[in-house]
């Protein structure tokens, strides 16, 4: 962990889940990549994805991004 917030490493690669009170933000390098596949979601100046409670779950797209960012 990261400072307390689950992290997940495999060398210098890493995707971060950031909790808040309404939505969750996952860094990681591959969400830029897969852009067009997260339309309906915001991708934050820092190119954090933001997702709100009330959203469903893109699973496919961030298996692709959690994949592509911790191949290493």
């Amino acid at each position: 962990m990261w400072a307390k917030i689950p992290s997940y490493y495999v060398g210098k690669s890493f995707v971060r889940l950031i909790p808040f009170k309404d939505h969750i933000n996952i860094e990681a390098q591959a969400v830029i990549q897969h852009k067009e596949g997260l339309s309906g979601y915001k991708i934050t100046p820092k190119g954090m994805l933001q997702m709100f409670l009330k959203q469903d779950i893109p699973y496919e797209v961030l298996k692709q991004i959690f994949a592509e960012t911790l191949e290493g």
